[in-house]
């Protein structure tokens, strides 16, 4: 009993997370004046489409959106790859390495998760302004490689790694960097996998500062594109809706591959 109980409550907290998506996804498929029309009272229609459409998915793969797509897709890709390499070096340094003030200098990287992103906005991008950067791609990319959030994480994983691989390593000749690349990282794949898909959704979620970094259209990002679709005359449903399907789909898809890594590294990391 207590186990159908069990999977009872399981299912109806994900029916309150789905409901919401799936209502969206068969919406974009509606006419919009079909779209609120069934919403009360409730019956078939409030979910299904009565009359099927691609109309919006034609509308908007025929604008602009592949470009914002693209856009995203590659920022968010340059930003795993240059954050990986930037906060496992520094989780590394804080783990296994030995040196004065460490633990101090760890409390302060983790003290900047502190301080909200209003409060360093604008000097960020006087400095982005200052450097040439805005309206660039690296201005979406480098304020946010070094993550303090990436770096406790594999930090946290890669002292749990044994000493002893260490030990070997060095008597076998290894330096630092060697200890690094052939001890640390072969044994760290889920907290490597986790931290990439931390990065790539805070990528392609990011809509305030490319909003405020890039005036650029053809530079924009989905999220910004996904905001100025409508007008202010108009709500087109159908086009935002599309759009927003098709821009969870990349992350969606991601997750569900790496799902079984994601859980693991998070287990393992420390943040139960």
């Amino acid at each position: 009993m207590a186990r159908w109980l069990s999977t009872a409550g399981l299912l109806l907290i994900a029916a309150v997370f789905l409901l919401p998506y799936l209502w969206m996804l068969l919406s974009s498929f509606k006419p919009d004046e079909d779209i609120f029309r069934y919403a009360y009272p409730l019956s078939p229609w409030t979910l299904w489409p009565p009359r099927p459409t691609l109309e919006h998915y034609g509308a908007v793969l025929s604008g602009r959106f592949p470009r914002y797509f693209l856009n995203s897709l590659g920022v968010a890709l340059a930003l795993v790859v240059l954050s990986l390499v930037v906060n496992s070096l520094a989780a590394f340094a804080f783990a296994r390495l030995e040196f004065p003030g460490r633990e101090v200098l760890f409390v302060v990287v983790l003290a900047t998760l502190l301080v909200p992103f209003e409060a360093t906005m604008i000097p960020l991008f006087l400095v982005v302004r200052d450097l040439k950067l805005n309206n660039t791609y690296a201005a979406l990319v480098l304020p946010f490689v070094a993550s303090p959030v990436a770096t406790f994480l594999l930090r946290q994983f890669f002292a749990e790694i044994p000493r002893e691989l260490d030990d070997a390593a060095a008597i076998d000749g290894c330096s630092a960097l060697g200890i690094y690349r052939h001890v640390i990282l072969p044994n760290a794949t889920p907290a490597l996998i986790t931290t990439a898909l931390i990065m790539f959704l805070f990528a392609w979620d990011a809509f305030f500062w490319p909003l405020v970094a890039i005036q650029n259209r053809d530079l924009q990002v989905v999220q910004v594109a996904i905001a100025t679709l409508n007008t202010p005359e108009r709500v087109f449903w159908g086009q935002t809706f599309a759009v927003c399907v098709l821009a969870s789909l990349p992350v969606g898809f991601v997750f569900l591959l790496l799902q079984r890594y994601y859980v693991r590294g998070i287990t393992l990391s420390g943040l139960k």
